[in-house]
């Protein structure tokens, strides 16, 4: 892949999940205003099993689909392409139908044990956005192994357009007949949602597979010329339809049926399948991960909470803050960081490729520093900021009649902030592991650490003064055994070369400076200028201190920046050296 392309490609993705997430935040302030803090805990009772099972349907079928996609374009393999697709959606169909009736059939007996009942016809509304999510989840894998990433990020944009449309209208009109009814909307909105992302994305292919598809292919009329010239060899025409077989392969010594192997389109729906499993079985572990421990969490966190001595009412309400106000918050960074991870793998993959040592190692230590850069200021800002980020978001929705909930959702969000540094580094290990086809091993270590985690929220949620925030130190603990275990194994693929300066010193020292500065213009401003304006001017000093601080400090190598995407029209104001350096570096 080109490096310009493939930054275009990410950027893309990147917008679309920023502009994703803000739709979803509008989406969730006025529904935390409909629902409240309780109706929010019972709504995010269902999604921990619904992403459960995205990931077992879809989740490492897409990345197969990506790869494999990937594969038969770069060898001209029409057939071989559509019959992936062909065969992905089949499976993902199969998948997500029986998840679909498990869900049905579990509905009531999951919402018992998450100690809340209200959740189960919440279940049962957001059962078929099982199937059409996971259809919509294999097409976008599909689109991406084009390199093609538009339609993935507007069928995104679609999917939270519709909530916000469909959930909001929903929940409002059944809310005078009861919370759990409000609840059911909402949800009902969800699944409305997917299913419309799904039929635009569907739309999308046909029109792309009678236009873009055979413009592609038929570009390439002389790679069929040269194969039907090959055809003509008589230990061809013997073996044909059957050269997939390596033993036969093997026996043959004329080095033109290796070529045809290789070369032509004659891939079966068998050898596709097992490619297909080959591939989405380690990516769909992987994946688990993640919604295995909000899961875990939908069942322990309410009920430890009531044995200690919460009502049922306060306990869902501290959960819904925890899990759905801020882990909501958290996740805008983290989209950034993700887009930003994906960029990793094929960029140093090809060094990896090529044996290029030196590069290898630059690049990886550029990487993990880099990450570690850009998670400071967002760490500072949402520390700073969490009182006013809850107060403009979600104050109309938080109640205090029972307990503070404006007071708890910002002490959660600025004790929830330092994740996003752990956040930033796991996501950048877990890049570099996969570039070095080392997939299963943030898995082993996540196991480990989920189990760590889940014995950690056991003892420290039953602590009635820690409460939900026993939860949060368990995620935290979670994250660094993650990180640890992750760069212990990348040491032993390539030296990770820490320069005191550069990586520790010069880093904090900027944002102590800048965060001070801007405290003390929040603390001047704050009462002069309304809480999103306060925002956005202190925030916009504090990013540019630091940056003008890290360019004073000379925290990057003249090589590290040959790899930052840096504009063209910026690069004449660069230093000789940097300039020269850069140059270097073809930008395809």
């Amino acid at each position: 892949m080109k490096k310009k392309s493939f930054f275009i490609g990410a950027t893309v993705l990147a917008v679309g999940g920023v502009l994703a997430k803000i739709l979803g935040a509008f989406y969730k302030i006025p529904l935390t205003h409909i629902l409240g803090a309780n109706g929010m805990g019972v709504y995010y009772l269902v999604f921990p099993f619904y992403s459960l099972a995205l990931i077992i349907s879809s989740s490492g079928l897409s990345v197969a689909v990506t790869k494999l996609v990937a594969q038969a374009r770069s060898k001209f393999h029409r057939k071989t392409e559509q019959k992936i697709l062909k065969i992905a959606i089949l499976y993902s169909i199969i998948l997500s139908t029986i998840l679909l009736i498990l869900t049905i059939i579990l509905a009531k007996s999951f919402s018992y044990l998450q100690g809340n009942a209200n959740a189960y016809y919440s279940y049962l509304a957001i059962a078929p956005a099982i199937v059409f999510a996971s259809i919509l989840s294999v097409i976008k894998g599909y689109f991406q192994g084009v390199e093609n990433m538009l339609p993935s990020s507007i069928s995104l944009l679609i999917e939270q357009t519709g909530r916000l449309v469909f959930g909001l209208l929903f929940a409002y009109s059944l809310m005078d007949r009861g919370l759990q009814y409000a609840v059911l909307g909402a949800t009902l909105g969800v699944s409305l949602s997917e299913l419309i992302a799904m039929i635009y994305l569907v739309i999308k292919y046909a029109v792309y597979k009678r236009k873009d598809f055979y413009n592609f292919f038929e570009s390439r009329k002389v790679e069929g010329k040269e194969r039907t010239t090959l055809l003509k060899s008589k230990c061809v025409e013997l073996n044909r339809g059957r050269l997939h077989n390596k033993k036969l392969m093997k026996r043959c010594k004329c080095g033109e049926c290796k070529y045809y192997v290789s070369n032509v389109d004659i891939s079966t729906t068998k050898d596709i399948s097992k490619r297909l499993i080959k591939y989405a079985i380690p990516s769909t572990l992987a994946s688990l991960i993640a919604p295995l421990t909000v899961f875990v969490d939908s069942f322990l966190v309410i009920n430890l909470l009531t044995n200690s001595g919460y009502t049922t009412t306060i306990a869902t309400s501290l959960y819904g803050m925890s899990n759905g106000i801020v882990s909501s918050l958290i996740s805008l960074p983290i989209v950034i960081i993700s887009a930003l991870s994906t960029t990793i793998v094929p960029n140093l993959s090809s060094s990896i490729e090529l044996n290029s040592n030196d590069t290898v190692v630059t690049k990886t230590n550029f990487f993990i520093k880099f990450a570690w850069i850009i998670a400071l200021p967002m760490f500072l800002l949402f520390l700073l900021f969490a009182p006013e980020i809850i107060d403009l978001l979600y104050s109309g929705g938080l109640s205090t009649k029972v307990l503070d909930e404006f007071a708890f959702s910002y002490r959660i969000l600025a004790v929830s902030s330092v994740t996003i540094i752990y956040n930033a580094f796991l996501y950048t290990f877990i890049a570099i592991l996969n570039a070095f086809d080392k997939p299963q091993i943030p898995f082993y270590v996540q196991c480990v650490a989920l189990v760590i985690r889940t014995m950690l929220t056991f003892v420290l949620v039953s602590i009635p003064s820690l409460n939900v925030f026993g939860l949060l130190i368990a995620n935290t603990v979670f994250l660094i055994i993650s990180c640890i275990g992750c760069i212990v194994k990348i040491k032993d693929l390539v030296p990770i070369k820490v320069n005191i300066r550069s990586y520790l010193v010069a880093p904090i020292v900027s944002i102590a400076v800048a965060g001070l500065i801007g405290y003390g213009i929040k603390k001047l401003t704050m009462t002069i200028l309304p809480p999103w304006l306060l925002m956005l001017t202190v925030g916009g000093v504090i990013v540019f201190m630091y940056i003008v601080l890290l360019l004073s400090l000379k925290v990057f190598s003249v090589k590290e920046w040959a790899y930052l995407p840096i504009p063209k029209k910026l690069i004449k104001f660069l230093p000789k050296k940097i300039r020269e350096k850069i140059n270097l570096i073809p930008t395809e």
